[in-house]
């Protein structure tokens, strides 16, 4: 990703405290223009829908080098119409996955992992651990998009966060923590009771509408206390017809 996009200068945003940045294009254009980012991401969602795991080279080799076993028309059917346009379900299904992305080349997180395609986690779309130089920690991601409502989308994103922070789902978490480490995603030295006391939150959001004006998460410290590092945003705006169209396209395209 970091050939196409840079992440924008965290901004701390007293009202919620907590840190704000934007993924942003390298030369400033709208992600869809780019037509080589757009064949990246729409080879990611391919690769893990199909559950393939793959390295980043996967992304510059030719299609006809990627399995295709699963390619099929039947086999996405979840995810596209009848005529080839892609239904909600392919617009989550390829935010997560851009989410995943996010964490892995721009955030520096050491693992990173989403789940399984079609099944609601609860509270979280995506688990990454990192490090801030002193010690390792959790950070929970949950990747929401809307074309036209921010504010409504990041609120629930955060209360759904207050009812992970609170216990709720506590065992499913150390669950996912446990398969971290089963996949070797996790040391077997680290202290998975510690990395889960130093667990962080972050609301990854898609989207159209215009951010200047919008208040978001004035709630977010009130939902999870701590300081300010433990709660963040990240914002991905798109021209919301032309970038899913363009993706879902490149997608439909590798069908049989």
């Amino acid at each position: 990703m970091r050939d196409w996009c840079v992440l924008s200068e965290p901004e701390h945003i007293m009202q919620g405290d907590f840190w704000e940045a934007r993924v942003v294009h390298n030369d400033g254009l709208d992600l869809h223009v780019d037509d080589a980012f757009m064949e990246a991401l729409a080879f990611k969602v391919m690769n893990h829908y199909e559950s393939i795991n793959e390295s980043d080279d996967t992304l510059f080799l030719p299609s006809s080098l990627i399995a295709t076993r699963d390619r099929t028309k039947i086999f996405y059917e979840p995810l596209f119409n009848d005529d080839g346009t892609c239904r909600p379900e392919f617009v989550v299904e390829a935010s997560e996955t851009l989410g995943l992305w996010i964490e892995q080349s721009l955030e520096g997180a050491i693992y990173a992992k989403r789940g399984t395609p079609h099944n609601s986690e609860f509270g979280f779309d995506v688990l990454s651990v990192a490090s801030d130089g002193d010690y390792q920690f959790v950070r929970i991601v949950q990747v929401k998009a809307t074309r036209s409502n921010l504010y409504g989308r990041c609120r629930e994103g955060a209360m759904k966060f207050g009812e992970l922070h609170s216990g709720k789902y506590a065992s499913v978490l150390k669950a996912h923590l446990e398969a971290l480490r089963y996949d070797r995603m996790v040391p077997a030295e680290v202290n998975l009771d510690e990395l889960f006391l130093r667990r962080r939150y972050r609301i990854i959001t898609v989207h159209e509408e215009a951010r200047d004006g919008v208040t978001l998460l004035a709630n977010f410290a009130t939902q999870i206390p701590g300081t300010s590092e433990c709660r963040t945003l990240r914002l991905v705006r798109i021209v919301w017809n032309d970038f899913w169209n363009i993706l879902a396209g490149k997608v439909y395209a590798q069908l049989s």
